[in-house]
């Protein structure tokens, strides 16, 4: 699961994309600093309502929220 992130924890011109639970690729927003961080090829699963099953594909360094499951590609990193 993705950590906990709100709409206020957001800011423009944020250098970490953060992704949400949501049926299309469109983030929720950016932050500067984060607990999870995914890199290229990781999944990020949404976990509500209609969004579950849209599953995505990281391609740069990004994190996600509590509305999530992510998968990373590379065991090692744990």
């Amino acid at each position: 699961m993705g950590g906990t992130l709100l709409k206020e924890d957001l800011i423009d011109g944020g250098n970490i994309p953060v992704y949400s639970a949501t049926e299309s690729d469109i983030l929720f927003g950016y932050v500067n600093k984060a607990n999870t961080i995914l890199k290229s090829g990781d999944l990020v699963i949404p976990a509500r309502g209609n969004s579950i099953g849209h599953v995505k594909m990281v391609t740069e360094i990004s994190t996600c929220t509590q509305t999530t499951i992510y998968s990373k590609r590379d065991l090692q990193e744990f």
